[in-house]
C-alpha cells in the first residue's frame, strides 16, 4: 500500500511540474497544468506558417471616425499605420440662371468702294460712322460730317441679340468627404514581433499592403480594410448660358444728310439675319451727317442655363488589409 501511495505522489508531482505537448515533450508552466502550452505563441500562434503571404502580427484598434484613437500600448509603442474605412462623399452645387438678352442696333460704316458687291472689292477703305457703344437708336451726329464724294457705299450690319450673363445662385458649394471608421495599428520597434497578451481594445492582426488581399488565414479570421487617405477632387461645373433662343430684332435706320437728324429721311431695315447696303456706281453725291433708328421688333429671346452639376470623384489610396485573431 505504501508503494502505491509513493507512485501516485510521484505522478502528481510530474503533472504539477509540466504540461505535456505530445509524446516525449513537456513544457514548464506556472499554475494548474493545461492541455495546451502556456506560452502565448503556443501552437504556432506567432508562426508565419499559419499566415503564409501575410506580414507578422501588429496590434490594431478600430472604432468610430469621431473617436480619438488610443495611444499605442507599451508592448507595441510605435504607430505603424493610421487609416480609415467607410468613405462617403457629400456634394451640393449653387443653382444657375441666365440674365436677360438684349437687342442691339446695327453698326454703320461707309466705304470708298461700292461694298454692296463685295466680290469685286479687293481692299476697301472703311469710314466708320461714330456711333456710341450699345447705341439705342437716338440721334447720332458725325462731326465732321462724312462729305459727299468721299465714299461710294454705306453698309448697315445685322442687328445683334446680346449673350446672356450667367448668374450663380447664392447657395454654397459643398464638396466634402467623411469616413465611418478609424483604425490605428501599433508595433514594437525593430524586428520584434508581438506574441504576448493583447492590450485591451486592440487585436493581434497580420496584414498586407493592398485592398484585394486573399482570404484571411484561419488563425486570423476577422478582416478589416483601411485606407491612408483619398485622391481626386470634387467640384461643380461652372454656370453658363447658351445662345438666345427665339430672338427677333428688327431695326429701321434712317440716314440724314445734315447733322441733328432734322426732318424725314429714308430708312434701311436690318434684322438678325439680313444686313443692308446702299451704294452708288461713283462717289456719293450726298453727305452723311446723322443717323437715328427705331425698333420695329424688339424681342431678344431667352437663354438656357447650364452648369451647377456635381462632378469629380474620390478614390481611396494606400490601402491596407488586416486579418485579426478573435480575442478569447
Amino acid at each position: 500500500m505504501r508503494t502505491i501511495k509513493l507512485l501516485l505522489t510521484s505522478a502528481g508531482l510530474l503533472v504539477t511540474a509540466g504540461c505535456s505537448q505530445g509524446e516525449g515533450h513537456t513544457d514548464a508552466c506556472e499554475g494548474p497544468c493545461c492541455d495546451e502550452a502556456c506560452d502565448p505563441c503556443a501552437n504556432g500562434a506567432c508562426d508565419d506558417d499559419l499566415a503564409l503571404g501575410w506580414e507578422p502580427p501588429v496590434l490594431l484598434w478600430w472604432g468610430s471616425s469621431a473617436e480619438e484613437a488610443p495611444a499605442c500600448p507599451v508592448e507595441a509603442p510605435q504607430v505603424f499605420f493610421e487609416g480609415f474605412s467607410g468613405l462617403s462623399t457629400r456634394q451640393s452645387c449653387p443653382s444657375c440662371a441666365c440674365g436677360p438678352s438684349a437687342c442691339e442696333m446695327p453698326r454703320v460704316e461707309a466705304y470708298n468702294e461700292n461694298m454692296c458687291n463685295v466680290y469685286e472689292v479687293p481692299d476697301p477703305e472703311i469710314i466708320p460712322f461714330p456711333l456710341p457703344e450699345h447705341w439705342d437708336g437716338t440721334c447720332a451726329t458725325a462731326d465732321p460730317v462724312i462729305a459727299a464724294g468721299t465714299y461710294m457705299s454705306v453698309h448697315f450690319s445685322r442687328t445683334v441679340a446680346t449673350p446672356c450673363a450667367a448668374i450663380t445662385g447664392p447657395e454654397p458649394m459643398i464638396a466634402e468627404h467623411s469616413w465611418e471608421t478609424r483604425g490605428r495599428a501599433c508595433h514594437a520597434p525593430g524586428d520584434a514581433r508581438h506574441g504576448g497578451p493583447v492590450a485591451e481594445g486592440f487585436a493581434a492582426c497580420v496584414w498586407r499592403p493592398e485592398e484585394d488581399a486573399p482570404a484571411c488565414p484561419e488563425a486570423y479570421p476577422e478582416r478589416h480594410a483601411f485606407s491612408g487617405g483619398v485622391e481626386g477632387a470634387l467640384g461643380c461645373t461652372p454656370c453658363a448660358c447658351g445662345e438666345p433662343l427665339g430672338a427677333k430684332c428688327q431695326a429701321l435706320v434712317r440716314v440724314h444728310i445734315a447733322q441733328g437728324c432734322a426732318g424725314d429721311a429714308p430708312g434701311m431695315l436690318t434684322t438678325l439675319e439680313h444686313p443692308q447696303c446702299t451704294g452708288w456706281s461713283g462717289p456719293s453725291p450726298i453727305t452723311l451727317g446723322s443717323l437715328r433708328a427705331t425698333w420695329q421688333v424688339n424681342e431678344p429671346g431667352t437663354c438656357t442655363a447650364t452648369g451647377g452639376q456635381a462632378v469629380g470623384a474620390l478614390s481611396e489610396r494606400e490601402a491596407m488589409t488586416f486579418c485579426c485573431a478573435r480575442p478569447g
